[in-house]
């Protein structure tokens, strides 16, 4: 049970600057996911929080504990930080169990029981990892590092290589394991899905620095430029000649150079019959798992399609239909993004 504290991180690779300015903390037992898009510098975070990578300039703590820092090192042995990376990291040479068995001295069988039992692996423990699959091998590895019980886990993309139906349900079961247990736990993924439900909280990186974070649902609502709003993609960013046809009441702020005004999908709601609103094309017609119509559209002026949207069960439509897109009446908060 610990808590994580950066302070000005930053680091590089020669004259490349792949971090910069880090500022974050994380309570104990609390769960932050780092979303970003390839490239943003989130794994070589991760490597800098075990200790595999060491900082250009900035501290890290865990607790009152200074990790690195100009004059301190403790090297990743001594952290008591799990790790689950994205690649095969088992030792080939040893069977499931004793991979696992790895992670701590003082063997647990209750526990070791629960995590094969809990990934279900148990019929895998006496064999080696070149008979597993790749999703099989991601499963010993985050159990590995479970095992461990260490105060913190990292987890670079640990879902990646498993089918969507076993990811949805892993994930909910290593966040319950995490809290059950009063682990903290850190996350990077590009998935937002993914990142939506396992933070407590959420920060999204953008060109080697965090651009916003708190709660999922505050972040979500409230992106901080377009860049990040199509980014993460859960509302429609709208000019001020489509704000007029979506007939927004009491918008009185007046565009400048490329402003938008960024709705989030929630309050946006489509209709056949509507005279008034934003004139839109069916781009595709899906059923959900509840049988329910899912209806995505596209907008001129916009290269996306957007959706998915409910539509009313006595209204039909078909693909190329025109439908009208307009806001809800509880829409009251306006958000205009550079």
């Amino acid at each position: 049970m610990s808590e994580i504290s950066v302070k000005d991180l930053s680091f590089s690779y020669g004259k490349t600057s792949v971090l910069k300015d880090i500022n974050f903390h994380c309570k104990s037992g609390e769960i932050s996911v780092f979303l970003g898009r390839s490239g943003v510098g989130k794994t070589t975070f991760l490597k800098l929080l075990a200790g595999l990578e060491h900082p250009t300039s900035g501290e890290i703590y865990k607790d009152e504990t200074l990790l690195n820092g100009e004059n301190d090192y403790i090297p990743p042995n001594k952290r008591n930080i799990g790790v689950v990376f994205q690649e095969d990291s088992l030792f080939h040479h040893l069977t499931i169990e004793e991979n696992i068995k790895l992670a701590r001295k003082i063997q647990d069988p209750k526990i070791l029981e629960d995590l094969l039992d809990l990934f279900k692996i148990s019929n895998k423990r006496f064999r080696f990892p070149s008979e597993l699959s790749g999703g099989q091998k991601q499963r010993v590895a985050i159990a590995r590092a479970m095992y461990q019980t260490p105060d913190v886990i990292l987890f670079d993309e640990p879902f990646s290589a498993l089918d969507q139906n076993l990811r949805i349900q892993l994930r909910q079961k290593v966040r319950t394991w995490l809290k059950t247990k009063n682990i903290t736990g850190l996350f990077i993924t590009h998935d937002k899905e993914e990142a939506i439900h396992l933070a407590d909280n959420l920060h999204i990186l953008e060109q080697g620095t965090i651009i916003t974070g708190g709660r999922s649902e505050d972040v979500l609502k409230n992106p901080p430029n377009q860049s990040i709003a199509n980014f993460l993609e859960t509302g429609i960013l709208f000019t001020e000649k489509e704000c007029n046809q979506l007939n927004i009441k009491n918008l009185s702020h007046k565009f400048l150079n490329n402003q938008k005004l960024f709705i989030p999908f929630k309050y946006l709601e489509l209709t056949t019959h509507e005279t008034h609103g934003l004139h839109c094309i069916v781009t595709d017609i899906r059923v959900s798992l509840k049988l329910e119509a899912q209806v995505y559209i596209s907008i001129p002026g916009k290269n996306s399609q957007f959706g998915p949207f409910p539509l009313k069960n006595e209204e039909s439509i078909t693909v190329n239909d025109i439908v009208h897109l307009s806001v809800t009446d509880s829409l009251n908060n306006y958000l205009i993004l550079d």
